[in-house]
């Protein structure tokens, strides 16, 4: 079922990034997930939410929706277990909507359903999960603010939700409250969806991207919006695909990246301030094994585990010891051993290979860990975390998963998304998860 739009201003960036076990990272607006680098933590504007090794899905926080999947709209300070998913194997947030992947290959999506984006053909919330229509075969999913994605294990792909400007690639305009084909794709290995467009990792290597086009970050060459998967110019070895508000990146075969799109921030690292339509290599980059972009920044893990960042860094998230912005990437002091990063709005983290956690930039509300609320210009080391295993991060929240099991969060608990009442300026042990 299609209907129209209504008036509807949404202002809020999405702010979310799943960190990996051992993949390495991923954008902070890029919520594709897939079964082999599912991280069991995530967290989104207000709340938080963990995957069990049985299957079961907790969260914890901002409720107002019924993004925590308890059966109620109260926030909850502690891990409320998400009703009836008992066989979950990668799960997906954003700002007030989720999505689980079962071993049967369907979705669960529960929240916020003002466009349809939980798939079932209603536009009525749901403070629980409900399945998404028609889908028997998914193979990881995707969510937008508005919009959800699934990948078929054809290689196909499936969107629903708002569509304003094409965000479901099916060729019109108008929302879907069940799954549409994605027109023309049939070889897609991964997928993520940012608040403005989605793009398509292919089998041959090249990317296909959908939606708002502003600022070039479809990487065609033009600023036309479109309704279809277009291709990206002159991408055909990519071996991953990184999507934030105005901007995109790739990682290819080469250790090189490229990215295209909004530059007014120098976030495409191609040592200039203008935007780019189509994809322009980063400089001095030739060994990165990851890649992450934030709002108006990227970053790169390199393979001798050091961090490089360009773009914004008013609030230090380059990590370098300034507050200057950089149009060309600069090492981020002191890292040499990292395995993952995680980058949100305006700070940075780095999971080390001792377990220890390094985050550096915006600090307001004790974000970074060190037991203060003062930015830092370069990485402080998360106090009194010596065994995590994955690392996730919003715009002033941060977490970690530890090998016993157990979560630690710290930052902002206005709405509890640390999942404890304890001083949340260093981490805390969420409550209930047992080591």
């Amino acid at each position: 079922m299609l209907q129209s739009r209504r008036k509807f201003s949404l202002v809020l960036c999405v702010l979310l990034l799943f960190a990996l076990l051992s993949t390495g990272c991923k954008s902070n607006y890029d919520r594709s997930i897939s079964v082999n680098e599912a991280s069991p933590i995530a967290a989104g504007r207000e709340h938080s939410c963990a995957l069990h090794q049985n299957g079961t899905i907790s969260c914890w926080g901002a409720n107002g929706y019924g993004q925590l999947g308890n059966g109620t709209n109260e926030k909850s300070w502690e891990p409320a277990q998400v009703m009836g998913i008992t066989d979950a194997i990668a799960m997906t947030t954003n700002i007030s909507h989720s999505c689980a992947l079962h071993q049967t290959r369907t979705i669960s999506c529960w929240g916020n359903n003002l466009y349809g984006q939980l798939g079932n053909g209603t536009d009525e919330n749901s403070w629980e999960p409900v399945q998404v229509l028609n889908i028997t075969d998914a193979t990881a999913i995707a969510t937008g603010i508005g919009h959800s994605c699934a990948l078929h294990r054809t290689g196909t792909i499936s969107c629903w939700g708002d569509n304003w400007d094409g965000y479901l690639g099916n060729g019109t305009r108008g929302e879907s409250w069940v799954p549409v084909q994605v027109v023309g794709i049939t070889d897609a290995l991964a997928i993520t969806s940012s608040w403005t467009h989605s793009c398509a990792l292919h089998q041959d290597g090249a990317i296909s991207c959908w939606g708002n086009n502003n600022s070039g970050q479809l990487g065609n060459g033009t600023r036309d919006h479109s309704r279809v998967p277009v291709q990206v110019v002159n991408i055909t070895n990519a071996t991953a695909v990184a999507t934030s508000q105005q901007h995109s990146c790739a990682l290819l075969l080469t250790g090189t990246i490229s990215c295209w799109g909004n530059n007014d921030r120098g976030q495409l690292g191609n040592n200039t301030y203008e935007d780019i339509l189509v994809p322009t290599a980063v400089v001095s980059i030739t060994d990165a094994t990851a890649i992450a972009t934030g709002n108006e920044h990227s970053c790169a893990l390199h393979k001798d585990g050091a961090i490089s960042c360009w773009g914004n860094n008013w609030e230090g998230q380059l990590g370098n010891g300034t507050d200057e912005s950089n149009w060309e990437p600069v090492q981020v002091i002191g890292i040499t051993d990292a395995t993952a990063i995680t980058t949100s709005d305006s700070h940075a983290c780095a999971l080390h290979q001792d377990g220890t956690i390094s985050c550096w930039g915006s600090n307001g509300s004790g974000q970074l860990g060190n037991g203060t609320d003062e930015s830092n210009w370069e990485p402080v080391q998360v106090i009194g975390i010596t065994d995590a295993t994955a690392i996730a991060a919003y715009r002033d929240h941060s977490c970690a998963l530890h090998q016993t099991g157990t979560i630690s969060c710290w930052g902002n608990n206005e709405y509890g998304q640390l999942g404890n009442g304890i001083d949340p300026r260093v981490p805390n042990l969420v409550v209930g998860f047992g080591g």
